[in-house]
This record gives structure tokens, sequence and C-alpha cells, in this order.
């Protein structure tokens, strides 16, 4: 399935959009299925993520990519 979701907002760069963007479309249920039976939120944060409008939260960072997300966590207290 494709997302037809353009990141555009201040986090479109962010590493979370883009591997959120290929975990829905490699699991292949709708971004509204896979937020409700997958990530347990509301599909309106996910599409939000998408797009850039706010960070992916820090438990969802985890879920994409541990190591990444360890980076995170270490960049933010430097």
């Amino acid at each position: 399935m494709t997302i037809n979701v353009k990141p555009t907002g201040p986090f479109a760069d962010d590493w979370a959009c883009a591997r959120l963007h290929e975990a829905i479309e490699l699991d292949g249920r709708s971004v509204k299925d896979y937020a409700e039976q997958f990530l347990f939120c509301s599909y309106s944060s996910v599409y939000k993520w998408l797009r850039g409008e706010n960070r992916v939260p820090q438990v969802y960072r985890k879920m994409l990519s541990p190591a990444l997300a360890e980076y995170d966590s270490v960049s933010e207290v430097v």
C-alpha cells in the first residue's frame, strides 16, 4: 500500500518520520489501521508525524529503531 503523505512540516527531515512511513508501507495496513491496531494511538497523530508536523514520540522512535533512538537520547543530553 502506498501512503500519499508528503512530509513538509518542521520535522519532515527527521529519521523517524521516514522510518514510520516505511514501516506502514511494509506492513500493508492503512495508516488508520496501523495506528489503531499496532501503535494503539489515534490515526490523526500518526498523520501529523508522517507530515512532519509533530515529532514522533520517543516510545515510537524506539520501536522504529532502538539504535537511532538511543543516539537521539545521547545527543539531547550533550
